[in-house]
């Protein structure tokens, strides 16, 4: 493990090295489901914290929101985006929004 700070473009070009190639209608619904299911593994521990009393381990939650992130690149590769302007466009709309 490393403290190196990964960049987003760089980080999106490592995920994409590691995504099976399919066709590209099949490619896009997969990782879209693929994002859906890493999501709920995000939620997941932390209802089972809140809701069963459940030990919360925070690794778990980071590792779960790494894995969400690796679909999040692959997806935006497959419209034509780099993973930077994806998260500049983000800013920008929540900076127009809540200034």
């Amino acid at each position: 493990m490393t403290n190196e700070v990964l960049l987003l473009d760089d980080y999106q070009r490592g995920a994409l090295a590691t995504f099976k190639k399919i066709e590209d209608g099949q490619a896009k619904m997969y990782a879209c489901f693929k994002l859906c299911e890493e999501a709920a593994e995000v939620g997941s521990p932390v209802i089972k914290n809140i809701i069963h009393g459940k030990e919360l381990d925070p690794n778990n939650v980071k590792l779960e929101l790494g894995d969400a992130i690796y679909y999040i690149a692959v997806i935006a590769e497959l419209f034509g985006f780099k993973l930077s302007e994806v998260a500049t466009a983000n800013r920008d709309k929540l900076l127009a929004r809540h200034g």
